[in-house]
C-alpha cells in the first residue's frame, strides 16, 4: 500500500507499506512502479522507503506504534529497478489487451514472487497429479518436466521422502516396496 508524504515544499517521499519483516527485492519493483505513476502525474519524488514490520520490537507496557515498524531508504535500488519500466509496462499492456492468452507453460514462475490468480492454466492436470502431494518441493516440477503428470505414473525407482510416502505420493508403490520401506518413517 503506497503512501506519499510531503517532503519540503514541492517534493514527496513514497512510503510503501509492507507486511514483511524486511526489504525484499520484489519491493523495489513495487516501489518503482509507484514512483513511475507519481512521476507521470506530476509529483516530484525525493526518496523511496519500504516500511516493514520491526520484528525486534517487544511491547513493554503501552504499545509504541512508532517502534512497531521501520523504514529503509531504497531510493538507489528503486532507481535501478526503474530502468526499462516503460518497456515492461508496454509488454504487460500488450498481454492484457491480446485476444488470446500467451502460450506459457506452468512453472515455478506461477507462484514467484506471488501466486498467479489465473489457475485455469493448471486445468489439464489429472486428479491425483504430481502437484497434489504435500511437501513435493522441487519434485513437482522435476516430475512434470519429465512428462509425469499423475502420481500413479511416478516411476517405481523415483526417490520419495518418508513425508511424501505418508502423504500418499507413493501410495501406488506400496505393493512393490521392500520389507524395510517404513524404516525411515517416524512413528506417530
Amino acid at each position: 500500500m503506497p503512501v506519499t508524504k510531503l517532503a519540503g515544499e514541492s517534493e514527496w517521499d513514497i512510503i510503501e507499506v509492507k507486511g514483511t519483516a524486511g526489504v525484499r527485492d520484489i519491493h523495489f519493483d513495487d516501489v518503482s512502479y509507484q514512483k513511475y505513476c507519481c512521476d507521470r502525474s506530476g509529483l516530484k519524488i525525493r526518496k523511496c522507503f519500504p516500511m516493514y514490520v520491526n520484528n525486534e520490537y517487544v511491547r513493554e507496557g503501552e504499545i509504541e506504534p512508532e517502534k512497531y515498524s521501520t523504514m529503509q531508504d531504497t531510493t538507489a535500488e528503486v532507481e535501478e529497478s526503474s530502468k526499462g519500466i516503460q518497456d515492461r509496462i508496454d509488454t504487460m499492456l500488450g498481454i492484457i489487451s491480446a485476444s488470446q492468452c500467451p502460450e506459457i507453460a506452468i512453472g515455478k514462475h506461477c507462484s514467484v514472487p506471488y501466486d498467479c490468480p489465473l489457475t485455469e492454466c493448471w486445468d489439464f492436470l489429472p486428479d491425483g497429479s504430481v502437484f497434489d502431494p504435500y511437501r513435493g518441493g522441487n519434485k513437482h516440477f522435476e516430475l512434470f518436466e519429465q512428462g509425469v503428470l499423475a502420481i500413479q505414473d511416478i516411476p517405481d525407482d523415483y526417490s520419495l521422502t518418508p513425508a511424501q510416502v505418508r502423504a500418499g505420493a507413493g501410495a501406488h508403490h506400496l505393493c512393490n516396496l521392500t520389507p524395510n520401506w517404513a524404516s525411515g518413517i517416524p512413528p506417530f
